[in-house]
Order: C-alpha cells, then sequence, then structure tokens
C-alpha cells in the first residue's frame, strides 16, 4: 500500500497539470471543454454513402477532384445550404436531384473527364438503414448528368 501511496504522490508532482485538469471536470460539466456532447454516444439507425460511376458502371474516382469519403460532407452541406430535410430517408426525388446536381458539378474534374470516353456520370446513394433486425441497403441514383 505504501509503495501506491509513494506512486501516486510522485504522478502528482510529474504532472500536477494533468491531475488540475481531470479534478476541474469533477467539478466543471457544461462549459468547454469540459462539456459532455453526446455526438458519439447516439447513433442513428441509418446512414447514407455516395459514390459516382459512368454508363458502364465503371468508379469516376480518378475524376474527382475532392476525396471520395467528402460527398457525404457535400450531400449535408448541399441539403443544410436550399433547407431541404435529410436522414432517414426522407428527402424527395426531386430533392435529391437538386442535390446531386450541385454536388456533381462541384466533385468531378470536367476537363479530364470530357477528354476521355465518359459520356455520363451518376451519383449514387446507398441508404442502409435497420429494419426488424435486418440491414437493408436501398441504392438510388440522386442524378445523371451528361458529359459534353
Amino acid at each position: 500500500m505504501k509503495k501506491l501511496t509513494n506512486n501516486l504522490i510522485h504522478l502528482f508532482v510529474k504532472y500536477p497539470f494533468y491531475f488540475g485538469v481531470l479534478l476541474i471536470t469533477f467539478f466543471v460539466t457544461e462549459t468547454y471543454p469540459f462539456s459532455v456532447y453526446p455526438m458519439y454516444n447516439n447513433f442513428p439507425n441509418w446512414s447514407y454513402t455516395f459514390y459516382l460511376e459512368d454508363e458502364h458502371n465503371n468508379n469516376l474516382n480518378k475524376y474527382m477532384i475532392v476525396h471520395h469519403a467528402e460527398l457525404s460532407h457535400l450531400y449535408y452541406t448541399e441539403c443544410d445550404n436550399q433547407k431541404i430535410g435529410h436522414g432517414y430517408g426522407i428527402e424527395s426525388v426531386a430533392d435529391l436531384k437538386v442535390v446531386g446536381e450541385r454536388i456533381t458539378r462541384q466533385v468531378i474534374h470536367w476537363e479530364k473527364l470530357r477528354e476521355s470516353s465518359v459520356e455520363e456520370v451518376r451519383l449514387y446513394r446507398i441508404y442502409n438503414y435497420i429494419k426488424d433486425n435486418k440491414l437493408i441497403s436501398d441504392t438510388t441514383i440522386l442524378c445523371t448528368t451528361y458529359v459534353k
């Protein structure tokens, strides 16, 4: 027990700032940076994944000017900018088309694409959700853009 006490005292002396912050977190619970945000402890029952393909179902990542993972961020941003409710598959077909066209215009390197044999760009959304303890995936074409 004496060895444990000596070790704790040594840690308090060596890392006073760390233990000071730890002590503060017990008393200050809702002030930044000590707030408890539910960001990662509450997951929705749905998720969206996005990807681009041409008319022959070939991946178009080599013509994208953003990383593939940024498509979902662009989707949510465009939905918010257009004041379109999103999530749980509530978007209408017309809303999906508007958002899809705006995203497609932003993410493709059009000059490179025009030099290729690609004629169509299709933006897809995979809507994953759980229903009756089963994972369901619905794939929708948000928009089809023709390369000119």
